[in-house]
């Protein structure tokens, strides 16, 4: 792809945000949407809330799986972010999955899930004020 070509794919993207550039349309491409009304649907992977102990939904929290399978499928090296809601979700092909969840003023927190061959994983996260 020559340079100015991708130039203007980055435009296109800037000036477009829910042209299918960021919307994600693979199997493996995240997305997490404000309004999940909006979500696009989610046929294979995981999604779940991150909140804090007393149930406060945390926003802007980094979502980054990582495949614990020998040659699993490979995880794009994206940042998702929690919405206001503190929902989440990220298309992932079937295998086992090591999730981080980190937050700005909160402890990392390191869940495992399993994702099933055409089903959706729910995993939600309680995270704790960082000492």
């Amino acid at each position: 792809m020559t340079n100015r070509l991708y130039e203007w794919l980055c435009v296109l993207c800037l000036l477009a945000p829910t042209a299918s550039c960021v919307a994600g349309s693979g199997p493996n491409d995240a997305v997490s949407h404000d309004d999940p009304q909006t979500s696009l649907a989610l046929a294979e992977g995981v999604r779940g809330t991150i909140a804090e102990e007393g149930g406060r939904p945390v926003e802007g929290a980094m979502i980054v799986p990582k495949s614990l399978d020998i040659n699993g499928p490979a995880v794009p090296e994206i940042a998702i972010l929690s919405d206001t809601g503190g929902r989440y979700q990220w298309p992932l092909r079937p295998g086992r999955y090591d999730v981080l969840v980190r937050a700005s003023g909160y402890e990392d927190v390191t869940r495992q899930v399993t994702v099933a061959p055409r089903s959706v994983a729910t995993l939600d996260f309680t995270v704790r004020p960082a000492r």
